[in-house]
């Protein structure tokens, strides 16, 4: 609560029969031999799919298996990053279609954990709230909590989102969701979620 060979295996098992899972692989091999014309190649054959659907079925899945496969040993660090930047890259770039979401949608802000290194589920959030027709200021990462606070007492968001993706011991997220409590107005809802969290935290 409160991100080869052109005969690649498909990115999951489950992903075998859908509409998907053929645009996935390309991708998956496109960005594994840094192959960034013919990644586009495959992103310009998502053209009039919903941003929702895109990120859902194709980017944060080939995410999750690049990951899975950096800690196989199968592919190397450089590998990953050019992964993950290229899809950063993609997510920013639906965010900017977006205009951040009308402009007179509630304000929502969202940034990831601080020290967090992992921005694409926070950006996937952005686009995804962007799409309901909130306001969307996209902080990305590492914010400490007092500028967090800070921002939020400046603009008042209705909602702040905040992102969590490496394991995080739950005591520290507690005081960290207490000390955004205290510093941000009362009239903004926090969130704080994602993989990284093991336990529900409480309301604060």
């Amino acid at each position: 609560r409160a991100d080869a060979t052109p005969a690649s295996p498909t990115v999951a098992a489950a992903s075998v029969h859908d509409a998907f899972g053929g645009l996935r692989d390309e991708l998956l091999h496109a960005l594994m031999t840094y192959r960034r014309a013919d990644a586009d190649d495959v992103v310009q054959r998502l053209t009039g799919v919903p941003h929702e659907t895109v990120i859902r079925q194709v980017y944060l899945p080939v995410m999750h298996e690049v990951g899975a496969r950096w800690q196989a040993g199968s592919v190397d660090i450089a590998q990953e990053h050019f992964a993950s930047t290229y899809v950063r890259d993609r997510l920013s770039s639906l965010l900017l279609s977006l205009g951040g979401g009308p402009r007179d949608g509630e304000l929502v802000a969202c940034v990831t954990f601080p020290g967090e290194r992992h921005e694409l589920g926070a950006l996937s959030l952005a686009v995804h709230v962007a799409v309901q027709g909130f306001r969307v200021l996209y902080l990305g990462m590492d914010l400490p909590a007092h500028d967090l606070c800070t921002f939020a007492t400046t603009r008042k968001p209705t909602w702040l989102l905040v992102s969590v993706v490496m394991p995080t011991a739950h005591e520290i997220l507690v005081t960290y969701a207490r000390r955004l409590r205290a510093g941000v107005p009362a009239q903004t809802s926090i969130v704080i979620g994602g993989v990284g969290l093991s336990d529900a935290l409480p309301c604060v």
